[in-house]
């Protein structure tokens, strides 16, 4: 079973919103769409990298992107590295591992290790809940298709996942609650009907004989019972053009506005205390 693959991500006003970026989100989708190249699936519990989900995923949203195998490994490193848990065996916030990607790419690069403890920066997407998270993920991928690039996501993973995923690879709603057994990060590069319902179409790391050949499929209704859990994330690598950078110019300004706005109503509750 896959433990602690990344840590449960605290909200960070921070983040780009995609919707905001990118414009309207589309709701109209075809039966089926997938943005996976097709170049590994390598067994996240066999080869060394027991913690490394978040580095699988980031280097696999790349690799449908160019189309080039990348090195999962060196991905995780620098996420450890630039989270500053090198010495540790655990997971790490899957928007440090976007950075690292974007930062220094996949392959093994001449940087120090210093460097990449002292680095923050880096731009990725937070996938908006339009109107439910289930639709708001298909809309990034349809919306990003031409780029071929898929949406990383950040979950509880609970023990249904792993004893009772039958051979078709439909995840089951988990019966134990909120109580998760750890937390994974994923990538979903398509999304496809099965029996006429709609599934994102999810790529773990169990290996090829997990689920539909190291595939599982998720429901709307899974999708959004697992965004509705504190910590959750969904985020791609989606690059802004100028036209829009504006866009995200005016999120900032008015995340700052309504900072500045609680700050004042506090000071008036106080005054008048």
């Amino acid at each position: 079973m896959i433990k602690n693959g990344l840590l449960k991500l605290k909200k960070d006003h921070r983040d780009y919103s995609f919707a905001r970026t990118f414009g309207a989100v589309v709701l109209q989708f075809p039966d089926e769409y997938s943005c996976d190249a097709g170049l590994t699936m390598p067994d996240q519990n066999l080869d060394g990298l027991p913690y490394g989900c978040t580095g699988y995923t980031q280097s696999e949203l790349c690799q449908d992107e160019d189309v080039v195998a990348y090195n999962p490994k060196y991905t995780y490193d620098k996420s450890r590295i630039m989270s500053g848990m090198a010495d540790q065996n655990v997971g790490v916030d899957l928007r440090v591992a976007l950075k690292s990607t974007i930062v220094y790419g996949l392959q093994h690069g001449t940087e120090s290790d210093q460097e990449a403890l002292q680095h923050r920066r880096g731009q990725y997407y937070n996938v908006d809940k339009a109107p439910d998270y289930f639709d708001g993920i298909r809309a990034a991928l349809w919306t990003n298709r031409l780029e071929r690039r898929a949406v990383s996501i950040g979950v509880p993973w609970f023990p249904e996942f792993e004893r009772t995923l039958g051979p078709n690879g439909i995840l089951p709603i988990p019966s134990s609650g909120i109580a998760e057994a750890s937390w994974h990060n994923a990538k979903v590069s398509g999304f496809k009907l099965i029996q006429g319902i709609p599934y994102l179409c999810v790529k773990s790391w169990q290996g090829k004989q997990y689920g539909d050949n190291g595939w599982c499929y998720m429901s709307r209704e899974l999708c959004n019972q697992l965004f509705s859990i504190s910590g959750t994330g969904a985020f791609t690598l989606a690059k802004a053009t100028p036209d829009q950078i504006q866009t995200v110019k005016l999120t900032i300004l008015e995340t700052i506005v309504s900072y500045l706005r609680m700050i004042v109503n506090i000071m008036v509750k106080q005054t008048m205390a």
